[in-house]
This record gives C-alpha cells, sequence and structure tokens, in this order.
C-alpha cells in the first residue's frame, strides 16, 4: 500500500494537472473573446469561471504537494473513535447543513450535529461562478467537525478525480483514514471505504442510480443503511422539504464521528 505522503503527492500532481487545464481552457476562450462580435458574454461565461477554477485547483494541488513534501506534516495516528452519539433513533435525515456543509436531524427536525465547510471567499467564488451553468464538478474543500467550539476532525476532499477521495485527520493533526469512492469495475456498482492503515473499517456498496447503500464494519456486519434522495416518510415539514438522505440504523449505541463522517462522505460525494 501506497504511504499517506505518496497518495497525498499523486494528489497534489493530479488537482495541479487539472488546474492547468482548466487555466489553460479558460485563458484561451477569454483570448477568443478578443476576435469575436458575438457569442462574446457565452465565451465570458464559461471562461472566467475555468480560469479562476484553474487557480483554485493549483493552489490546492501545490499545498498538497508542499506537505507531501514535510514529512512532520504528514503524522499519520491511530483514531481514538471518539462517540458522537450514545444512542440514535432508528432513522435519522442527513441533509444540508450551513453553507456547504451538512447536518444529522432526527425525524422531527431537530439538528442533531454538523459537519460544516472551512471555506474561503476565493473558493466560494469559484463554486458561484460554476454554478451560474450548473457546472457539477468537484472542487477541492475541507470540512471540520467541532464539539463545544473544539476541533475534533478535519476532512480534505479532493477535487476532480478518477476515484473521489477525502482525508481524515484529528484536531491534533495527525491523520488518521482515506475515504474513497470508486465504481466497481466487474459489478458497476458503487463503493465507498473507510480505511484506517492497511484495514478498512467501513464499506458500503450500492447502486448509485438508486441510491441505497448498507454500510458495513470490518466483521461485515450492517450499521447503517443510506437511502439517498428518499423522502422522509412521517419526517417534519422541514426535512420533506430538504434534500438529503435517510439513515435508518442497525446499530443504534456507541456511534462514533468516523461512521458519521463516511455518511457525510457518502451523501456529499459529488458536491
Amino acid at each position: 500500500m501506497e504511504s499517506m505522503e505518496q497518495l497525498m503527492q499523486k494528489d497534489g500532481r493530479n488537482q495541479c494537472l487539472t488546474g492547468a487545464l482548466l487555466f489553460l481552457f479558460g485563458a484561451g476562450s477569454l483570448m477568443f473573446l478578443l476576435s469575436m462580435d458575438n457569442l462574446g458574454w457565452v465565451i465570458l461565461l464559461y471562461g472566467v469561471p475555468a480560469l479562476l477554477a484553474g487557480l483554485y485547483f493549483i493552489q490546492s494541488g501545490w499545498r498538497d504537494l508542499v506537505k507531501a513534501a514535510h514529512s512532520e506534516d504528514m503524522t499519520v495516528d491511530t483514531d481514538k473513535r471518539m462517540t458522537a452519539f450514545s444512542e440514535v433513533p432508528a432513522q435519522m435525515y442527513l441533509g444540508k447543513g450551513e453553507d456547504e456543509g451538512a447536518r444529522f436531524y432526527d425525524m422531527d427536525g431537530e439538528a442533531m450535529g454538523d459537519v460544516t465547510e472551512k471555506s474561503t471567499p476565493f473558493k466560494k467564488t469559484v463554486g458561484i461562478l460554476l454554478s451560474l451553468h450548473s457546472a457539477n464538478f468537484p472542487i477541492p474543500a475541507t470540512y471540520e467537525v467541532r464539539e463545544e467550539g473544539q476541533l475534533l476532525y478535519e476532512v480534505e476532499k479532493k477535487g476532480f478525480s478518477f476515484v473521489s477521495k477525502a482525508y481524515v485527520k484529528m484536531g491534533n493533526g495527525s491523520y488518521v483514514s482515506i475515504m474513497k469512492a470508486q465504481k466497481d469495475k466487474k459489478t458497476k456498482r458503487m463503493v465507498y471505504t473507510y480505511q484506517e492503515r492497511n484495514q478498512v473499517r467501513y464499506r458500503a456498496e450500492g447502486d448509485g442510480y438508486i441510491g441505497r447503500f448498507s454500510v458495513k464494519d470490518a466483521e461485515g456486519r450492517t450499521l447503517v443503511t443510506v437511502k439517498k434522495g428518499a423522502i422522509p416518510v412521517g419526517g417534519a415539514d422541514s426535512l420533506q422539504r430538504m434534500h438529503g438522505s435517510v439513515l435508518e440504523w442497525e446499530q443504534r449505541e456507541m456511534i462514533p464521528y468516523s461512521l458519521l463522517l463516511l455518511l457525510f462522505f457518502i451523501e456529499h460525494q459529488q458536491q
């Protein structure tokens, strides 16, 4: 298995390459605009977002390359497996939180926990520009989990790649796991994994079009079923109007943060 430094270095290169291609497309579009009398606004609409998105990808990729080159920034530790909920109801809802984050709700619509985005004005600007023409283009983003103001976990989700990936690190800066999402070449089903060192702690597999995923632990026991886009029947009106996923719990006691992070990753994989 590749080391954390090697994986981060590879992701950094991929994001720099993606950024360079976007930047060249954007710059080329704007240069072509100078020689056009008609349809200039169309080129501008696509050229500017591509240009800025390219710069954002290059910035994110370069940051990863610098981090991978300094081993002190890539410390790998064992997750403390902190408990998020001592007990959960049979059903919950995972919907939209603040900004581009996520929030866990009970079926009465009461908030139970948040995963918030650690955004910047530059990232928000890029996101707004890409949304102008409905571009569902995954860009790098960082999310946080806090409890009473204390940072517990940080999720570094990488941008466009053949394998969607996110790195999880604890509040002390030590990396503890990698989350991946990819399609199985044989079954054509989506597979999500939460891997700690050489062990896959959680695995979810299902049909990406139907959006139903059973999350299992390392022993193969089903912990929770995720139903993406499902209507929360019997839930609060606020949940009925919100896009998200219904969570049906099999294991209802001592729910760790790590499991919630994988559920968040499944829900937000293409955002």
